[in-house]
């Protein structure tokens, strides 16, 4: 055993047994030059790094280590094709069993086969770069020429669609890489001919992967569906019941002296194939589960999606509501929008639906529902008529609703989009938190939803992204998080630009997630710290209590601080400020956005001061707006109580660290407002313009 391997073995804490017997096995698999390539040149293109500021942390794919060992020889190239192939619609231990009885069974001493956790901890190491290799793609693609192909029958094609992905359980996929590893010897020619009901998609793309070309495909009364003479294997369907269960393959001699029949079973339930893809083939299976993929009901969908995503976008799904005793049209063109611009909605749903130009988003007439639309009612009408549907307004719940939450939770990754991989799952819909598709359902039918957080929109982007982060979301402590090879956090924390429109748009960089130091230790989770909030003094004490008369920023010599801690299993962050040695929870800052209203200009100047100071508002200290502060008994005996002041101001002028602090100071756990506008956000607007918002709006605070 080299130096080298144990080197790179002991970097990424796996065994180096495990990583030398799986370069050894590596040498008997047959894989094709076509497939070694694209491992090849996948690994050279992961070497860009990214420095995050604010976390003082990278992004990136560290280099060396065991995946860049396998990568010397094209044995361990082989293992990582395999690899691949096996982590794309699997989870890593259900690939570590299989790969623990495919090694068994070539190995010549078994008492060097490393243990199935000891290949799962490899493919933890593996999966985030191989994930993108792509073969999942392939396998729905495949999927799509067997449910289009009319000479098979039309209850199997619906059966297809139904079950999912199928592939071999362990023992069955180390019989089917057997058979492809006898195709491919020197020596006596042989030829494979498979049997398959439901697999068929799964079998086909791997037999392609592995050899380099499709198999001829036959159909269940023999006809050819697609030749391939080149290529020695065959597959035939079945729409037997026997082949629901299991894949049966016939190795036969080129002069039929000798047949094995072999045969592959899948689980009951089988396995059936989950992982990342591009945007592009999710939306086909989200268009495809919901029936409207073609037809009248994709028609229905292309005419509603203009107007459906212009009436969410503007809807305050997750944003404050005015004060009772004020009116809701007050704040029209004030709030706080969770997502971006129109353009970039129009440029991900042409995406998404792989049009060829960008659509305009359009407004309702008023007094008009999506349901009125002409095509849409047409549709919900038919479906009512269908006796396989659960009325009409299916179309609406599980199909428009989910696809305009799928739209604008990936409008959030803009600028990211061309690297994005997104999860595929055919049962996703049962795994689903479908809080945000529910109000979705709720406001495109003229109901009002309930009032919420940002949670249910972080969680819709961040499980498109397989992120399981739903009890961080849950604590209000998520801060960034890092799975399958993705890493996504929010940009404000990396920019630190207030957002009017799109103040949850998020990052989602390709990578691991190291800290300098700990770079053999890639982290999954980021979540939000808190410790005691302490007062915020500037140097001169008695401005607390001066008369607020213009704009400015009592906090010149200061700034923003991250305070970053590396725990065992995440990083815990959170922000402060050079003065204090408090910090408060990042979180707090999205939530502070959603009930925040943004005074973007006004014809003043901004540090036009006030002659006639109000007596109703107070400057206020970052970080506890609402603590009492006693002064110096020699030169401020008084009390200042902030919660007597009906508007409190920040003065953080300019600064957008310092205003992140100030509103991360007004979390719903301080405040005890979990629903209503409170905050006014400057956006070059003079002081007095602001405190007239405040008044009319019903709002407490002014972030200068």
């Amino acid at each position: 055993m080299g130096k080298d391997l144990v080197r790179a073995a002991t970097s990424d804490n796996v065994q180096p047994l495990a990583l030398l017997s799986c370069e050894r096995f590596g040498a008997t698999l047959a894989i094709c030059p076509r497939t070694r390539t694209t491992i090849e040149v996948l690994l050279k293109s992961q070497t860009e790094h990214v420095v995050l500021k604010f976390l003082k942390a990278r992004v990136g794919f560290a280099s060396g280590g065991s995946i860049s060992q396998l990568a010397r020889s094209m044995a361990g190239v082989n293992f990582l094709a395999l690899t691949a192939a096996l982590v794309s619609i699997s989870n890593t231990f259900e690939a570590g069993l299989a790969l623990e009885k495919m090694i068994i069974s070539s190995a010549a001493d078994k008492t060097l086969v490393p243990t199935a956790y000891q290949l799962k901890d490899l493919l933890d190491v593996l999966e985030p770069r191989l994930n993108r290799v792509g073969f999942l793609t392939d396998v729905l693609g495949w999927k799509n020429w067997w449910i289009n192909n009319e000479d098979i029958s039309e209850r199997s094609r619906v059966e297809m669609i139904r079950i999912g992905d199928p592939f071999p359980d362990a023992d069955g996929l180390q019989k089917v890489v057997a058979a492809l590893r006898e195709v491919a010897r020197i020596g006596e020619a042989k030829t494979a001919s498979f049997t398959a009901g439901y697999a068929a998609p799964w079998l086909t793309a791997f037999i392609k992967w592995c050899i380099g070309e499709p198999p001829t495909i036959l159909g269940p009364n023999g006809q050819v569906l697609l030749s391939q003479p080149s290529n020695p294997i065959d597959i035939i369907y079945s729409g037997e019941e026997t082949f629901y269960r299991q894949i049966q393959i016939k190795l036969v001699t080129t002069f039929g002296s000798f047949t094995e029949i072999i045969v592959a079973k899948l689980e009951r339930p089988p396995h059936t194939a989950a992982g990342m893809v591009d945007i592009q083939t999710h939306a086909k299976y989200v268009l495809r589960s919901a029936n409207i993929q073609s037809g009248l009901g994709s028609r229905a969908l292309m005419q509603a999606l203009p107007y459906a995503l212009k009436q969410i976008r503007d809807f305050p799904i997750c944003g404050g509501r005015p004060e009772e005793n004020v009116d809701e049209h007050t704040l029209d063109g004030l709030r706080s929008n969770a997502f971006p611009q129109e353009s970039t909605i129009a440029n991900v749903m042409a995406r998404y639906l792989s049009l060829d130009e960008q659509p305009n988003l359009k407004v309702l007439p008023e007094g008009t529902l999506v349901t009125d639309l002409p095509l849409v009612s047409l549709w919900i009408k038919q479906q009512k008529t269908d006796l396989r549907t659960h009325g009409g307004l299916e179309f609406i719940s599980r199909g428009l609703s989910c696809v305009v939450a799928d739209i604008l939770a990936l409008s959030l990754f803009d600028g990211c989009l061309d690297s994005l991989l997104v999860y595929y799952d055919p049962y996703v819909m049962l795994r689903l938190d479908l809080e945000l598709a529910d109000n979705i359902t709720s406001v495109l039918l003229g109901k009002m939803p309930p009032p919420c957080s940002v949670d249910p929109i972080l969680k819709w982007a961040l499980f498109l992204v397989h992120h399981e982060v739903s009890a961080s979301l849950v604590k209000h402590n998520w801060v960034g998080s890092s799975f399958h090879g993705q890493v996504a956090f929010p940009k404000l924390f990396e920019d630190q630009l207030l957002r009017k429109h799109g103040y949850l748009e998020l990052y989602c960089i390709p990578g691991t997630l190291t800290v300098d130091g700990l770079e053999t230790n890639p982290f999954s989770l980021v979540e939000g710290a808190t410790s005691s909030l302490g007062i915020g003094q500037t140097d001169e004490a008695e401005t607390w209590v001066a008369p607020v008369t213009r704009s400015l920023n009592l906090y010149r010599n200061e700034k923003i601080l991250w305070k970053i801690q590396t725990l065992k299993d995440c990083i815990s962050a959170g922000v402060g400020w050079s003065r204090d040695l408090s910090i408060a929870n990042p979180f707090d800052l999205l939530q502070g956005l959603a009930l925040a209203i943004f005074v973007e200009s006004c014809p003043h100047d901004i540090n036009t001061p006030i002659s006639h100071p109000p007596t109703d508002c107070q400057y206020i200290p970052l970080l506890n707006p609402l603590a009492e502060i006693i002064g110096d008994e020699e030169t401020s005996p008084e009390t200042v109580q902030w919660s007597n002041s009906s508007i409190k101001v920040f003065p953080v002028l300019g600064d957008n660290g310092l205003r992140m602090i100030a509103l991360g100071s007004l979390s719903t756990d301080v405040t005890g407002n979990h629903d209503r506008i409170q905050t006014v956000v400057s956006n070059g607007a003079c002081l007095n313009c602001l405190i007239n918002q405040c008044r009319l709006t019903g709002c407490n605070f002014i972030l200068l």
